[in-house]
């Protein structure tokens, strides 16, 4: 993957071949981040998380996955 898109056209890649390529790293990040961040609670089967919000208001990851809907937590 080219670093940025200054490279990308050095490289003689097209304006539509540069947006393809944004398209896709913006795919996979999304990727990564739900692959990082979510998964099925085996509780109840809706979604758990490992982020939350701290006492600041500021959201942040925590160390643990937790379940909102039925309150399940991950040893």
């Amino acid at each position: 993957m080219y670093i940025n898109e200054k490279e990308a056209k050095m490289q003689g890649l097209t304006e539509q071949e540069i947006e393809k390529l944004k398209k896709e790293r913006e795919e996979e990040a999304e990727k990564d981040y739900k692959e990082k961040h979510f998964k099925i609670c085996p509780s109840c089967g809706k979604q758990a998380t490992n982020i939350g919000v701290n006492g600041a208001g500021i959201v942040e990851e925590l160390a643990k996955f937790e379940c909102d809907f039925c309150g399940w937590k991950e040893n």
